[in-house]
């Protein structure tokens, strides 16, 4: 890789991390989201990009647009134009470089735009990306470069950030293709009620200690407010909660049970069984929505 493209590297990843600050990570909802933290951030990150900004070029050269694609799952945000304009005027007064930002952003159809992207072979420079996503999938196309020395030699100091979790997590064969968001790295799944007929019917949650032991509040709910679905149920995450994913989407993928390393056909198992029965019976009792098995949308359900 020639200097040039090295030295657009730096200043690539410094904007990257200017647009984590402002942008967020293009949640579903208008707050910053799963990755951001406002005001601190944005004045955190001035000082971050200084430090990074070392190696950048001292002259201008050549203009180049760096072109970015993001996922937004609710479509392009409203204030786009204003975070881009402030990162191009922050770039303009604080480096030397002839060097703006282009951002582009996608709903959940951007799975297909990206692959339609990559396959064309248009020029892009960044794009999210997640191991859920088809991550490994194009690092074996060939659609990503690798980053390991880049990342040392130019981010050393967000380098030093990440955890080594986050940093070994995404390589592929010992080599780096993405810089990770270092934010959570589990979660777990449960039941969300409804205050009001929590006091209405005196229900104690702390009593609450496996699937099961909801049925009798469904069927409580089920026989005395008519109007009223006793289980809002979509797609079934709930199964996770028994396996740590190792891959894929969804059910039916890989999966480790429990802490002893090996990995099971989740479907064979006791805990999984009993709960794809129970699932049945709450559904043959009519406690949740009848299109529970083949609606995947969460949006309707929070509205």
């Amino acid at each position: 890789m020639n200097n040039r493209m090295k030295r657009l590297l730096s200043l690539v990843l410094v904007s990257l991390m200017l647009v984590s600050a402002l942008a967020g990570c293009g949640t579903a909802t208008p707050a910053a989201s799963d990755s951001a933290k406002p005001a601190e951030s944005v004045k955190a990150s001035d000082s971050a990009v200084a430090a990074e900004s070392e190696k950048a070029p001292e002259t201008a050269g050549e203009p180049y647009t760096v072109k970015y694609y993001m996922l937004s799952p609710n479509g392009p945000q409203k204030n786009l134009p204003a975070v881009v304009e402030t990162i191009n005027k922050y770039l303009a007064e604080k480096t030397t470089t002839n060097i703006q930002m282009d951002i582009q952003q996608f709903d959940w159809s951007y799975l297909d735009k990206i692959k339609l992207i990559i396959s064309s072979g248009e020029k892009f420079d960044l794009a999210f990306s997640a191991g859920w996503w088809e991550y490994q999938s194009f690092v074996a196309k060939g659609a990503f470069l690798p980053l390991n020395d880049l990342f040392a030699e130019y981010a050393p100091k967000t380098k030093a950030t990440l955890a080594k979790a986050y940093s070994e997590g995404p390589k592929v064969k010992g080599e780096l293709y993405a810089i990770p968001t270092q934010k959570d790295m589990a979660g777990n799944f449960g039941f969300v009620f409804n205050e009001k007929y929590i006091t209405k019917y005196g229900f104690d949650v702390s009593t609450i200690k496996t699937w099961a032991d909801v049925t009798p509040w469904l069927k409580q709910i089920k026989e005395n407010e008519p109007d009223i679905l006793p289980l809002l149920a979509g797609h079934p995450y709930w199964q996770d909660a028994y396996f740590e994913r190792l891959g894929g989407d969804g059910l039916g993928k890989t999966y480790k049970y429990k802490s002893d390393n090996t990995v099971y056909n989740q479907y064979t198992l006791p805990e999984a069984i009993e709960n794809i029965k129970l699932a049945h019976d709450w559904y043959v009792a009519g406690y949740t929505n009848q299109d529970a098995a083949v609606d995947n949308s969460s949006d309707p359900f929070y509205k």
